[in-house]
């Protein structure tokens, strides 16, 4: 999997894509869908953490002009779950508005021009960061799973492939019994 750093500029069509009505209904009906799958869900997230080396991770949607964190582990109070955060202190809006459906990383936040306002990292301390695209049961991109840290991290392929698997899983368990997403 190659993974991409994050672009010194937003995609002038970011803003559409976060409210484009199918993808907004899509993440609303995955909320719906991820309450009944919370086993699953969990274990995935359980797995990452694990396997990143003790990194939190969260899984979010992006419905409209809000960020929706709806699982994690590894967060030791850093963030409640669930939780709702406007989009400003939402960095896994970018992933969510991708169109090539590749993971974002990147090392330092602070010092990206983008993101170095945003408030996930200028208020909630958030440093690095990768996340992998999450889509949805109608397979819309509805939000990402991502780890994130609050120092400077370098992120490894082998880890980007991690957070990969477990989109799929998760996708898996979105999609229902006995339907392949």
């Amino acid at each position: 999997m190659t993974m991409e750093l994050f672009p010194p500029a937003i995609d002038p069509n970011h803003v559409r894509r976060l409210q484009d009505g199918r993808r907004v209904g899509a993440a609303r009906v995955t909320a719906a869908r991820a309450a009944t799958e919370a086993a699953p869900i969990d274990w995935a997230l359980r797995w990452v953490h694990r396997a990143s080396g003790g990194m939190p991770v969260l899984l979010s949607l992006i419905e409209g002009e809000r960020h929706v964190v709806l699982a994690g582990a590894g967060l030791d109070g850093a963030i409640s779950v669930p939780s709702i955060h406007p989009l400003g202190r939402s960095i896994c809006q970018y992933v969510v508005t991708r169109t090539d459906g590749a993971p974002l990383g990147v090392a330092d936040a602070r010092r990206h021009p983008v993101l170095k306002g945003n408030g996930a990292v200028a208020e909630m301390g958030v440093a690095a960061y990768l996340g992998h695209p999450v889509g949805g049961a109608e397979g819309e991109v509805v939000g990402a799973i991502c780890l994130f840290a609050t120092h400077r991290h370098e992120w490894s392929g082998a880890v980007a492939d991690v957070l990969e698997d477990a989109a799929g899983m998760i996708e898996a368990a979105l999609a229902g019994p006995g339907r392949v997403h």
